[in-house]
């Protein structure tokens, strides 16, 4: 640390690691799940579990179990042990059993103050973010990070943001968090984590709880994307990246081609139309699925009937169009409940006849006992 803590400093630290530990207690954020859309193709799933939370503070939980003075093994059950009691911290350290400079990060202040906006997936304030390839830094004779992707993020004050995440079996976790108050600031970071990398945008953002039904996605608009990739080329040449926006690409063709097949579909309709309207014929509205024609088509039909019936019909056609709709709906419904009602007569009919059968044969057996019954003695 450069400057030795107070017992104030400790007690004004701890209550803000409190506060984030009742968050996440309280929010279950541990059940919360992310997937990642991204333009180079790439999906992560991503999810923030308890054990982090220590680690991304800057809090060296595995230092404070090596020295046996603590009951707690796990790192978020440790992490609430020692931010319940500062002043048992503050005396360990004045006694020279712990030291705060292998306790605590160096920026472990900012850490504490920017965790919960930086671990936030805001898909607006996410610049691009990096897949890390280490091969690629070996080849330029460098050393490598331990990270698999980068999140980088610009906040509305021009602070910087830095998310690093590893993959942990099919999940993605965070591993690194940093924070930076303008990119003048972070750019020997940046330099070192996107020098011969390749970056790209994110495409959206899936959000979802494992114990509930919550489930949204959000995706950015076009103009956003635009901007985040006039930032990335901004600084391109700065920090040696190359872009990948791939999967971007194939997926905007498959749009335009969608589009385009679409249009043909809208040129042939919008011929028929034509046709009809020539021909004073009405149109069929299913020769279409766009909402747009299927309106002017309604309109027309209305028009050319409004003209040729009785000015005292009050209905217009497609209103009369709905209405034979709705009947013909609830005609079949009525079909479907007589032959239920038929078929429950057929089975009621052949109950009836087969108690009416038995009842003959009670009678039949009846008659015969009381004649044996009657036949005089010999």
């Amino acid at each position: 640390m450069q400057e030795k803590m107070r017992l104030t400093d400790i007690e004004n630290l701890f209550k803000n690691i409190k506060e984030i530990i009742n968050y996440f207690e309280i929010t279950k954020y541990k059940n919360r799940r992310f997937r990642l859309f991204l333009g180079n193709g790439d999906r992560l799933n991503f999810y923030i579990p308890n054990e982090s939370i220590a680690h991304l503070l800057g809090v060296n939980t595995n230092y404070l179990i090596s020295t046996g003075r603590f009951n707690s093994t796990n790192s978020f059950e440790l992490l609430k042990e020692l931010s319940e009691n500062p002043y048992r911290i503050y005396k360990l350290e004045n006694e020279h059993h712990i030291d705060y400079n292998l306790l605590f990060s160096p920026y472990i202040l900012d850490k504490v103050e920017s965790f919960k906006r930086n671990i936030k997936l805001d898909i607006n304030e996410i610049q691009f973010i990096c897949k890390y390839d280490s091969n690629r830094v070996h080849f330029a004779g460098e050393i490598s990070e331990k990270f698999d992707y980068a999140i980088i993020k610009k906040y509305l004050d021009e602070k910087i943001g830095v998310l690093c995440i590893v993959k942990n079996d099919d999940l993605y976790v965070p591993m690194s968090n940093q924070i930076y108050n303008n990119i003048d600031e972070a750019k020997d970071t940046l330099e070192k984590y996107l020098r011969h990398q390749e970056i790209t945008i994110i495409n959206g953002i899936n959000s979802c709880n494992i114990e509930t039904d919550y489930d949204t996605t959000v995706n950015p608009s076009i103009s956003t994307k635009s901007e985040k990739i006039t930032y990335m080329k901004r600084y391109k040449n700065i920090f040696n990246y190359s872009i990948d926006l791939s999967g971007d690409y194939q997926y905007a063709i498959g749009v335009i081609k969608r589009n385009k097949n679409n249009q043909y579909e809208t040129n042939d309709a919008i011929n028929n139309i034509i046709i009809s309207i020539k021909n004073g014929e009405l149109i069929n509205s299913e020769i279409t699925e766009d909402e747009n024609l299927i309106k002017i088509i309604n309109s027309y039909n209305d028009h050319l009937t409004n003209s040729i019936v009785d000015k005292n019909v009050s209905k217009k056609y497609t209103n009369i169009l709905e209405e034979l709709d709705y009947f013909k709906s609830e005609c079949e419904k009525l079909k479907l409940k007589n032959e239920d009602l038929s078929l429950k007569n057929n089975s009621l009919t052949d109950e009836i006849n087969q108690l009416k059968k038995e009842n003959d044969d009670y009678l039949d057996r009846e008659s015969k006992i009381l004649k044996i019954l009657k036949k005089p003695e010999i």
